[in-house]
């Protein structure tokens, strides 16, 4: 893994935790406080400042995993790739569809008040909890596909070098990949079916050489 696939990465897993953080705690702490403190129209203009700063961080957000969906396209199994696309596009069409409404609610409460604002919120209410089940699913796939990363990362891995210069020991690939058994004493193998790792990598006995 590169320096910038890792940046990324961090990037856009900190980025989803202020996002669906900052929807959990808007929805459960600041709007049964305004509730409670404001009448409906005061506290509507509240929520409206709040749920703009919370679309436009979905939105740098958004871009962010586009962009590590887009680089590391080639990372963990086809179907969890397929299924992170899909949450992604689902997701972005559902902040597509809540900036529309936003702006179409702005506008109900600088002229007509709350007159017919309701049935809009509402409706607003139910996309944004589906974008936040969206943005769950990603998470989970993003975590699926990173634990994929790591286990390729190990399978991947170069000979081990002891400090005499020698390899003794070497990272034997799945069958469909090129394989290559470490001929030198010790090797760590991998079983076909994936089900057991057996290391059996020893260091040298220090002793033996003087022997």
């Amino acid at each position: 893994m590169t320096l910038g696939s890792l940046l990324l990465r961090t990037a856009c897993l900190s980025a989803m935790a202020v996002w669906v953080g900052g929807f959990c705690f808007y929805a459960g702490v600041v709007v049964p406080i305004l509730h409670d403190e404001f009448d409906s129209l005061s506290g509507s203009f509240v929520t409206r400042r709040a749920t703009d700063s919370l679309n436009l961080i979905g939105l740098a957000t958004i871009a962010l995993w586009w962009a590590w969906a887009l680089l590391g396209n080639r990372l963990g199994p086809a179907s969890w790739r397929r299924a992170r696309i899909g949450l992604l596009g689902t997701s972005s069409i559902f902040l597509l569809s809540l900036f529309v409404m936003h702006a179409r609610m702005d506008r109900m409460l600088d002229t007509t008040g709350l007159t017919s604002f309701y049935p809009w919120h509402r409706a607003y209410l139910i996309v944004s909890t589906a974008q936040w089940a969206a943005n769950l699913g990603l998470i989970a796939s993003a975590v699926r596909l990173i634990g994929a990363g790591s286990e390729t990362d190990v399978l991947h891995s170069r000979p081990i070098e002891w400090p005499d210069g020698t390899a003794r020991g070497r990272h034997v690939e799945l069958p469909g990949r090129p394989a290559s058994l470490g001929a030198n004493r010790g090797t760590t193998a991998v079983d076909p079916d994936r089900t057991a790792y057996d290391e059996t990598l020893h260091r040298p006995d220090p002793g033996s050489d003087a022997e």
